[in-house]
C-alpha cells in the first residue's frame, strides 16, 4: 500500500497512528505486538499541534545542522539518531514554511529504512534557489520502530536568507526578529 500525504497530515500504512500531540491512537493493538519493526509505519501529524521534539522522551531524536552560516550553494543537513537498543525502521518528513507559517513546500515523505542500534544518519535538504531574502523554517518529523516500539521526535531548523548566505537562527533570534513572533520586519 502507497504513501499518502494531505496537506500537513502524514499517513503510512500499518494499523497504527501517532499523533505528535503526544497520544497514541491504536487502531489495532495486536499489530504493536506483532509489528516487524521493518514493516511501514503509520503517523499522524494534525494541523499545527504535534510536537516538535524535546516534548517528551524519547528513543529517535532529531537533531539539526550547528553550523551558523552556509554558503547558498551548500544544502542544511539534519540528523536521525537511533536511541532504541536495537535496529529500528525509521522515517521521516520535512515541511518547509515562511516566517508567518505559511507552508512553502513539502518533500515527500522519506521511505523506511534501517538504523542499527544508536546509529545516526546525516541528511540533507537543498533550499529551493527560488527562495526570496527572508526568514524560513524547516520542520522536520521522524518516527520510528524497534521491538513493537514506537518513538517520535521532531526538529525545527530557523534559517534565514541574507546577502545569498543561510543564515542558521536560534530560537531566541527566530522569536525576535520573524514574523511569528509578531515582529514589524525592522
Amino acid at each position: 500500500m502507497g504513501m499518502i500525504y494531505t496537506s500537513r497530515v502524514v499517513t503510512y500504512s500499518v494499523a497504527m497512528a501517532v499523533s505528535f500531540g503526544g497520544t497514541v491512537a491504536l487502531t489495532n493493538p495486536d499489530a504493536l505486538i506483532a509489528l516487524n519493526p521493518l514493516a511501514p509505519i503509520e503517523f499522524v501529524t494534525e494541523g499545527d499541534i504535534y510536537t516538535i521534539g524535546g516534548e517528551h522522551p524519547t528513543d529517535i531524536v532529531v537533531t539539526g545542522d550547528e553550523r551558523r552560516l552556509i554558503a547558498r550553494s551548500e544544502p542544511i543537513r539534519f540528523y536521525v539518531q537511533n536511541g532504541f537498543p536495537a535496529p529500528a525502521a525509521i522515517s521521516y518528513s520535512v515541511l518547509l514554511t515562511d516566517e508567518t507559517g505559511s507552508e512553502i513546500l513539502t518533500e515527500p515523505t522519506s521511505p523506511v529504512y534501517s538504523l542499527d542500534e544508536d546509529e545516526t544518519a546525516s541528511y540533507e535538504l537543498e533550499v529551493p534557489g527560488y527562495l526570496d531574502d527572508g526568514m524560513y523554517a524547516y520542520q522536520i518529523t521522524a518516527v520510528g520502530s524497534a521491538n513493537g516500539k514506537l518513538a517520535d521526535s521532531g526538529v525545527e531548523l530557523d534559517f534565514a536568507i541574507l546577502n545569498g548566505s543561510l543564515y542558521i537562527l536560534t530560537n531566541e533570534e527566530w522569536l525576535t526578529f520573524s514574523l511569528a513572533n509578531g515582529a514589524t520586519g525592522q
